[in-house]
């Protein structure tokens, strides 16, 4: 049970290293003269909703962005913490270099999950070059997870058994 927890502590860990691969990606890749959007993100609508759980009816525009970079980190935390689990129950996520995660990430959350909670238009409504920006920082999103995971599996000590004299 220690080693679960260590290793899902551990995995939150590397999720906010692997979120910050991701940012990165999306700001290297990002157009260089693109209008901003006018419609939120999906991190700060999601934390406007959380803050209206709470009885915040009317944020102010910086408790917006705070809630969308917390909401961020948090589900790139947690997401680390899930591989953690899972590599700690015999499910290594180190193996293809973590790309079929960082697949699962995108389409679980940008194409399933956050039209249908209405969060996002739907995938139909972006042009193919969107989604293949988002896909590749999920998918450095998923490398960087893997790489850090696969350092750790190589540092982690061995257990050698004593053998009866």
């Amino acid at each position: 049970m220690k080693r679960l927890l260590t290793d899902v502590a551990l995995g939150m860990a590397a999720g906010v290293a692997a979120t910050a691969a991701l940012n990165a990606w999306i700001k290297a890749i990002q157009p260089k003269n693109a209008a901003p959007g006018t419609d939120e993100p999906s991190t700060v609508k999601v934390a406007v909703r959380g803050m209206r759980q709470f009885g915040v009816h009317a944020p102010s525009r910086r408790a917006r962005q705070l809630g969308g970079q917390a909401v961020h980190w948090s589900y790139g935390a947690a997401w680390g913490g899930i591989a953690g689990a899972a590599a700690s129950l015999g499910f290594p996520l180190h193996r293809w270099g973590g790309l079929p995660f960082g697949t699962g990430l995108w389409l679980l959350g940008d194409i399933w999950l956050l039209p249908r909670l209405g969060l996002e238009k739907p995938p139909s409504a972006y042009p193919a070059k969107a989604h293949a920006r988002y896909l590749g920082a999920h998918w450095s999103y998923g490398a960087t997870l893997a790489a850090l995971w696969l350092l750790r599996e190589r540092a982690r000590p061995r257990r050698r058994w004593l053998r009866a004299a």
